[in-house]
């Protein structure tokens, strides 16, 4: 390939939406190879996440991506998919097979990873999760131990451990860290490091932060969520005792949650904070020294 090749492997809950839907597959300079509305089923992430590590080809996996790049030699080549990071219900237990496989397909790749403060993180990934079929408590989702299947895992979020890995890979120069909050806070910073890692041409950021992607869900829908959860057929639940089907669960959930819109946001403990925070803070203090130039303070404190 004479294109140079860019990862943008989440996390998740880091607006990789946002940059997929406003960003990569809209800018004329940039091409997104892969389909990130339905991941669970496009052949290139497909084959980078679900062969075992006896089953995988890279040389398999160079042909998916050499076709997908035939007509767009001009551009700028990104695959964008937060499942790449690893699964936040599983703790990323296969990351770094992730990034071995994509090492040793393209050597000379690029990679962009988004970062956010853990509290906010955990709280925005609990949420998600319960949307997508979980039905436990925030703590219980942070204690789960299991034996037999992997779960979520706080170490997941150690994000020192995974920017380390792909520093060794491909090089501290080739890798890219975007804050979440600085998206928020700085949002012509956050796309002008971008932007400059890409060498392309600037963009226009009203364009691309004006259109809301993702609305975050309140504390009714939580609830009604998690109750409909034990009743809905999904990978967290896979033999519920009957499938009331998620177009239902779906139209439940919308209805009753815009019967109780006195109930407040969802928000963490004060004694969760603190343990989140006490958890993390080896990990965040190993981050900055990897990341010198970047003044992490606002965003990991």
């Amino acid at each position: 390939m004479d294109n140079t090749l860019y990862f943008h492997i989440g996390y998740h809950k880091t607006a990789t939406t946002l940059l997929q839907k406003n960003f990569f597959s809209k800018n004329d300079s940039t091409a997104l190879l892969n389909d990130f509305k339905n991941p669970w089923s496009d052949d290139l992430v497909s084959h980078l996440v679900k062969p075992s590590l006896r089953s995988f080809s890279k040389e398999r996996f160079r042909q998916i991506l050499m076709e997908k790049t035939k007509n767009n030699k001009a551009k700028k080549l990104v695959v964008s998919s937060e499942r790449l990071s690893g699964q936040p219900s599983s703790g990323g237990f296969d990351n770094f097979i992730i990034a071995d496989r994509i090492k040793s397909a393209f050597p000379n790749a690029k990679v962009i990873i988004g970062i956010r403060n853990q509290k906010s993180m955990i709280l925005s990934m609990y949420k998600q999760l319960v949307h997508e079929g979980y039905r436990g408590s925030i703590e219980s989702m942070l204690t789960e131990n299991y034996w037999q299947i992997p779960s979520f895992s706080k170490e997941y979020l150690e994000y020192d451990l995974l920017l380390q890995k792909y520093f060794d890979l491909f090089g501290a120069e080739n890798v890219l860290v975007l804050p979440y909050e600085q998206l928020r806070k700085q949002p012509e910073v956050y796309f002008s490091r971008l932007t400059n890692f890409l060498e392309i041409a600037p963009v226009d950021i009203n364009e691309i932060t004006s259109a809301q992607v993702n609305v975050s869900k309140n504390h009714s829908y939580l609830i009604i969520r998690r109750f409909l959860n034990h009743v809905r057929k999904t990978e967290l639940n896979p033999t519920p005792i009957f499938d009331l089907k998620t177009k239902n669960i779906n139209l439940l959930t919308r209805v009753v949650s815009k019967l109780t819109p006195f109930i407040s946001d969802y928000s963490l403990s004060n004694d969760l904070k603190e343990e989140i925070e006490q958890y993390y803070q080896q990990s965040n203090k190993r981050l900055k020294i990897l990341l010198p130039d970047l003044d992490l303070k606002d965003y990991l404190s």
